[in-house]
């Protein structure tokens, strides 16, 4: 495990404990009004993706709409073909949509 994945699991485990709500949603259940409506608990969303160009550019595998599939992954440590795991934490003290406070990504296939 790298220094900052154990900063951000670290701060995950502080907001965790802070806040008495937790709910993780994969990205296919995740929809505006569950995510505009999460004052109070600590919201985290699951992606699951994939690594599509060199530039670090990728498509969310478990996406609800196929029209929202784009993600990207630079400052990723992976490569084109990659699959990864990525969790969003977002702030539970807003309702705001896109108030994400942590992302965290982990490899789960390499494609070497």
């Amino acid at each position: 495990m790298t220094k900052k994945t154990i900063v951000a699991l670290a701060a995950l485990s502080v907001m965790a404990l802070i806040s008495s709500r937790v709910s993780v949603y994969d990205c296919s259940e995740m929809t505006s009004e569950v995510a505009c409506s999460h004052r109070g608990t600590l919201l985290i969303e699951r992606i699951d993706g994939e690594v599509t160009t060199e530039n670090m550019d990728g498509r969310v595998l478990n996406a609800s709409n196929p029209a929202y599939d784009y993600i990207n992954y630079k400052g990723v440590d992976a490569n084109k073909g990659d699959i990864i795991r990525t969790y969003c934490v977002y702030n539970p003290m807003t309702n705001g949509e896109d108030d994400i406070l942590l992302r965290i990504d982990f490899v789960k296939e390499c494609n070497k």
